[in-house]
């Protein structure tokens, strides 16, 4: 009797075990990175999904900010400031916080009408090799408060 509960003792230590090496291994290889984080949104970013204020015109075949004809203007671990080489408007993306379901962002730029407008988007993908999409958040950050553009935005629903 005492050797059966010992083996059963060692049979649950390696379920234990197994278990978790295999959520660390899931952990790591998982969908979105840890560090240099602005850098992955700039490369992985679906400007195709962005709201309308920070969108550029749609031309067949270009989904990311490169495609576009965006250069990196300046980066850090957590912010980016990226500039249109066509008409020289800029984006900033400054990473503010990550979840198992995506990561937050705050962008900021101008609009068509020259305003400055602000907005904390949700960022997701569907898979290690797929691109950013965006949508805006309705969680709010004290570093980014919603500014300018239409009123509807800042109350999109949920993530």
């Amino acid at each position: 009797m005492v050797q059966k509960a010992n083996q059963n003792v060692r049979v649950l230590g390696a379920i234990v075990f197994l278990s978790a090496a295999s959520l660390a291994i899931a952990r790591s290889n998982g969908p979105y990175p840890h560090e240099r984080m602005a850098e992955f949104v700039i490369e992985k970013l679906d400007v195709t999904s962005l709201p309308a204020e920070f969108r550029p015109k749609h031309e067949k075949g270009k989904k990311t900010l490169r495609d576009y004809g965006y250069v990196t203007q300046e980066i850090s671990e957590d912010d980016a400031l990226v500039e249109f080489s066509k008409t020289k408007s800029q984006i900033s993306i400054k990473f503010l916080e990550q979840s198992e379901a995506g990561l937050y962002v705050c962008i900021n730029g101008r609009d068509s009408r020259d305003e400055d407008v602000r907005r904390v988007l949700f960022l997701q993908r569907n898979g290690e090799n797929a691109l950013l999409k965006g949508r805006v958040s309705w969680k709010e950050f004290a570093s980014c408060p919603v500014v300018g553009g239409d009123a509807e935005a800042s109350t999109a629903p949920g993530d």
